[in-house]
């Protein structure tokens, strides 16, 4: 789409690293992402000599998209995922899907308290500043913006975005 850049989530790996104070990382992701071509480039290129444990959450996503952001299901389940990650030393977590920031109350209540979690938003915002800067799309104004979600479905998915996202602007697409 040469008029409209797409950017996608970037692992924030070396964001990860450089804040851990023991150099074990987690990256929570879902199962697709952490074992895709594109993530294990990332993390090829910005461990360092960092030791980091991607983990593929199965389920997380589908926790979110039920707005299950708090019951004793989705913190069992983030339990699964983490203590592993807390028994081999990781004192950072790096979300690297859209969803999981969602969770991030869910997951410090579950995790050890000194844990250091890491929003992908910032390297993302960082990476969206760049691609638009690049093609003379930045926009100067300081305006704040306005959110608008296309979709298509059901009411269902209506009411997880105005749950999860709040006041925005919502149309269902029909096809």
């Amino acid at each position: 789409f040469p008029l409209l850049p797409i950017v996608g989530i970037h692992p924030a790996i070396a964001r990860a690293v450089k804040v851990s104070k023991t150099n074990t990382v987690g990256i929570l992701g879902t199962v697709r992402t952490v074992n895709s071509l594109h993530f294990l480039s990332c993390l090829a290129k910005e461990k360092g000599n960092a030791t980091v444990y991607p983990q593929g959450c199965p389920g997380l996503m589908e926790c979110v998209e039920a707005c299950e952001l708090q019951t004793e299901n989705t913190k069992k389940l983030l339990r699964s995922f983490l203590n592993p990650l807390f028994e081999k030393g990781v004192d950072t977590l790096a979300l690297n899907c859209t969803h999981y920031p969602f969770l991030s109350e869910a997951i410090l209540s579950v995790a050890d308290k000194s844990v250091t979690l890491i929003d992908p938003s910032d390297t993302v915002a960082e990476n969206l500043h760049t691609v638009l800067n690049a093609k003379n799309l930045l926009n100067e104004k300081k305006d704040a913006g306005t959110e608008v979600f296309y979709f298509t479905g059901s009411e269902k998915i209506s009411r997880t975005l105005t749950t999860l996202w709040g006041q925005s602007t919502l149309f269902e697409l029909t096809i």
